[in-house]
C-alpha cells in the first residue's frame, strides 16, 4: 500500500507517467492491497481525466469491497464508481444505460447512508455523487444545485483531493453548458486546491489545457454569494467587486468574537478576495514579546520583520528576484512566489501580520488588492481587540468557575470526612454501604463488615488527656487504613469505634482482613498503662452476608456489633465472627 501511495504521488506530481501505478503479480486479487491498488488507480484516472480507466478500475475496486466490509476504502471506491458509472450512462443506451444507472445509484445510496451517519465526513461526497448523476442525465438545474452544495461542504475538508476534484468537475460541467465565467473561476479554485494538496503535475496539466488560468489566478475571486445578472455584469468593474467584498468581509469579521474562528474567517475572506494560495494570520504576544503562529510549516520572518520595522505593507512580485527577502530560508528553492505582508496596527504598533502567498504566479497581488487587504486589516484591528477582550473575560469566568468548583469539592469532602482522623465519617459510611448493598444484590456477591473498638479507651483518655486520646485515634485510624484492601472502606463510626466495609468478601476473607487490622494496631506498640498487655489494642467483630439473604444493610453492622461485644466480653484484643 505504501508503494502504491508513493507511485500515485509521483504521478500526480508529474514525476512519473505510469498511471497504472505498476504491476503487482504477488497480489491475490481479493485482499486489501488489491482493493487499495484498484481504488488508487481509479482515483489517479479520475484526477487525470482518463474516463475509460475510471470505468475499468472503479468497477474492479467496487467488486472487491464485499470481502472487506467496514474499511476506509469503501467510501472513495464508491465515489470513483459513481464517476465511472456516469461515463457509462453518457456513452450507452437501452439496457446498458439502465444497468450503468443502477450501478451509479447503488454507490450513491452507499454514500448517502454514510452522509446520514457522519455528514461532516461524507455529505460533500454524497452531494458530489448527486451532481454527477444529474449532469450525466442532462438535468442542469439539479446538477447546478448539487455541485454548489457539494462545493460548500467540501470547503472544510482540508488538504485533500475532494475539494479540487469537485471544483474541477463542476467547472467542466459549467464550461460544457456555456457558462465560461463560472467555469473558469471554479478552475482557479481547482488549481489552488490541487496545489495545496501537492498535485503539481495535475496543476501543470490544467494550466496547459487552460492558458487563461495564469491571469485568473492573479485576479480577484467572485464572492460565493454573488449572483450573475446579464443586465449589469458587463459594467461592474474590479474595484466595485472588491468594495462589495470588503463591505461583506467587514460585516462578517465584526461579528466574530472567537480568536481561532476569526483567524479562519480572515484566511477564507482574504483568499477569496486576492487569489492567494496561502494566507496566514500572525499575532503579536505582548507577554512573550514575540510573534505567535498557529499554522503548519514556517513563515517568511525576513518579510515580517521588514513590515514590523517600517510599519508599512511589503509587496513582492517575485521573492526570487527581490533582495529584501530572497535569502529567507522559508522561501528558498521556490521557482517563483508572490508575497504580500500587511501589518495590522493599533495605536501605531503592530498587533498582527497578514501574510499572503501565491506560488503559482508572479505579480499576483496588485495595488488594488493591496488596498482591499489594508481595509480588511483596519477592520481586523477592532475585531482582534474584541476577540481578545472576550477571550480574557472567558478565561476569567473559567478560572472563577474552576475555583468555585474546587471550593464545592472541598466542601463536599468536608461533609463526608472525619476532621480528626481524616477517615470517611458516618455519613460517608452509610452512603457507601447502601451503594455496595445494591451492587451486591445485582452481582450476588457477599459483603463483609467489621466493627472495631479501641480497648480500654476511656481509661487511656483519662490518663493521657484528650490530646493524647486524639493522637491515639489518629494512630489507630492510620493503622487500620493501611491494613485493608484497596477496595475496602475504613470509616470512623463514632468515639473510639471504627467500621470496615469489605465489598465481595466472604466470611473467610472478611476474617482475614479483620485479623490483619487487629495485628496492625498491636504492632504500633503504643503504650497504654491500663491495658492488659500494656499497649493499645483493638477488639473486632466481623460478619459477612449475601444481600439476597439479609433484610437491610444495617443488619450487617448490627451483627458485627454483636460480635464486637462478644470479643470484648471474652478478653479483648481479638477477632470474633458473628
Amino acid at each position: 500500500m505504501f508503494v502504491v501511495s508513493r507511485r500515485l504521488v509521483e504521478v500526480l506530481r508529474g514525476q512519473s507517467a505510469d498511471t497504472s501505478l505498476g504491476d503487482f503479480p504477488e497480489l491475490s486479487g481479493d485482499d486489501a492491497p488489491s482493493t487499495f491498488l484498484a481504488g488508487a488507480r481509479a482515483l489517479c484516472a479520475a484526477i487525470l481525466g482518463d474516463d475509460p480507466a475510471v470505468v475499468r478500475h472503479s468497477a474492479t475496486a467496487v467488486g472487491l469491497l464485499p470481502a472487506m466490509p467496514g474499511v476506509y476504502l469503501q467510501a472513495p471506491a464508491h465515489m470513483m464508481a459513481v464517476l465511472g458509472a456516469a461515463v457509462r450512462v453518457r456513452d450507452s443506451e437501452g439496457a446498458d444505460r439502465d444497468a450503468a444507472l443502477a450501478d451509479l445509484d447503488r454507490s450513491r445510496d452507499f454514500l448517502a447512508a454514510r452522509a446520514l451517519d457522519q455528514p461532516g465526513n461524507f455529505r460533500h461526497l454524497h452531494r458530489f455523487a448527486e451532481a454527477t448523476r444529474a449532469a450525466a442525465l442532462g438535468d442542469f438545474p439539479a446538477a447546478a444545485v448539487a455541485y454548489d452544495t457539494a462545493l460548500q461542504d467540501a470547503s472544510t475538508t482540508g488538504r485533500s483531493w475532494h475539494a479540487p476534484l469537485i471544483a474541477e468537475r463542476a467547472a467542466l460541467f459549467y464550461l460544457a453548458n456555456g457558462l465560461e465565467h463560472v467555469g473558469e473561476r471554479l478552475l482557479v479554485d481547482a488549481v489552488q486546491g490541487y496545489t495545496r494538496w501537492g498535485a503539481t503535475g495535475k496543476v501543470h496539466d490544467l494550466k496547459r489545457a487552460y492558458p487563461s488560468l495564469g491571469s485568473g489566478l492573479a485576479g480577484a475571486a467572485v464572492p460565493r454569494n454573488a449572483t450573475l445578472d446579464s443586465r449589469h455584469s458587463v459594467n461592474l468593474s474590479t474595484e466595485v467587486i472588491d468594495l462589495m467584498a470588503v463591505l461583506e468581509a467587514a460585516r462578517v469579521l465584526s461579528s466574530e468574537t472567537d480568536l481561532d474562528r476569526l483567524r479562519l474567517r480572515v484566511q477564507h475572506v482574504v483568499k477569496a478576495m486576492t487569489g492567494a494560495t496561502a494566507v496566514q494570520v500572525v499575532l503579536w504576544d505582548a507577554a512573550a514579546g514575540g510573534w505567535v503562529f498557529e499554522g503548519e510549516g514556517g513563515l517568511p520572518l525576513t518579510a515580517i520583520r521588514h513590515a514590523e520595522r517600517t510599519r508599512e505593507p511589503l509587496l513582492v512580485d517575485d521573492v526570487t528576484l527581490d533582495g529584501r527577502v530572497s535569502r529567507d530560508p522559508y522561501l528558498a528553492g521556490l521557482d517563483h512566489c508572490s508575497l504580500l505582508v500587511v501589518p495590522v496596527l493599533s495605536q501605531g504598533q503592530p498587533r498582527a501580520m497578514l501574510v499572503l502567498e501565491n506560488r503559482l504566479t508572479r505579480r499576483a497581488f496588485s495595488a488594488g488588492r493591496l488596498d482591499a487587504v489594508q481595509l480588511i486589516a483596519g477592520q481586523l484591528t477592532v475585531s482582534l481587540e474584541n476577540a481578545q477582550v472576550y477571550a480574557s473575560l472567558e478565561r476569567k469566568v473559567a478560572e472563577r468557575t474552576e475555583a468555585l468548583a474546587e471550593a464545592n469539592r472541598r466542601l463536599e469532602l468536608l461533609t463526608v470526612t472525619d476532621p480528626l482522623t481524616g477517615l470517611p465519617n458516618r455519613r460517608k459510611l452509610n452512603t457507601f454501604l447502601d451503594a455496595e448493598w445494591l451492587r451486591s444484590k445485582r452481582s450476588q456477591e457477599p459483603i463483609g463488615v467489621a466493627m472495631v473498638d479501641i480497648d480500654q479507651f476511656k481509661k487511656y483518655n483519662d490518663h493521657y488527656g484528650h490530646q493524647g486520646g486524639d493522637n491515639c485515634l489518629r494512630l489507630v485510624a492510620e493503622a487500620l487504613r493501611d491494613s485493608v484492601r484497596v477496595t475496602d472502606l475504613v470509616a470512623r463510626y463514632g468515639g473510639e469505634e471504627f467500621c470496615i466495609v469489605m465489598p465481595g468478601a466472604n466470611e473467610e476473607n472478611a476474617m482475614m482482613v479483620a485479623e490483619r487490622a487487629c495485628r496492625a494496631v498491636a504492632r504500633l506498640r503504643e503504650p497504654h498503662a491500663f491495658a492488659d498487655l500494656g499497649i493499645v489494642t483493638v477488639s473486632v467483630g466481623v460478619t459477612s452476608a449475601n444481600p439476597a439473604g439479609a433484610a437491610a444493610p444495617d443488619q450487617l453492622t448490627k451483627l458485627a456489633d454483636e460480635a464486637l461485644y462478644e470479643a470484648k466480653r471474652t478478653g479483648r484484643n481479638r477477632v470474633v465472627s458473628g
